[in-house]
């Protein structure tokens, strides 16, 4: 059945790199909203010193497998 896909990820980021992580978040979380299949991109910074996470839903895994071959993916 083709269906919804979520995608949670934690993050802790390297001491000294947190404004490069942030850089590269904004830019995956405007392309990934832009994406056909993108449904919602969520980043926040939780309790924890240097750890984010993001959520992302996608229409269903085809659209997951596009989103991986986008170019503000890559600097992941």
């Amino acid at each position: 059945m083709d269906r919804p896909v979520c995608i949670n990820v934690l993050v802790v980021v390297a001491e000294g790199r947190e404004d490069e992580f942030l850089h590269v978040m904004r830019l995956d979380a405007i392309g990934s909203r832009l994406a056909p299949g993108c449904l919602c991109f969520h980043v926040s910074a939780v309790p924890a010193a240097r750890a984010y996470m993001f959520y992302e839903v996608d229409v269903n895994r085809d659209a997951v497998t596009k989103y991986e071959r986008t170019i503000h993916h890559h600097p992941w």
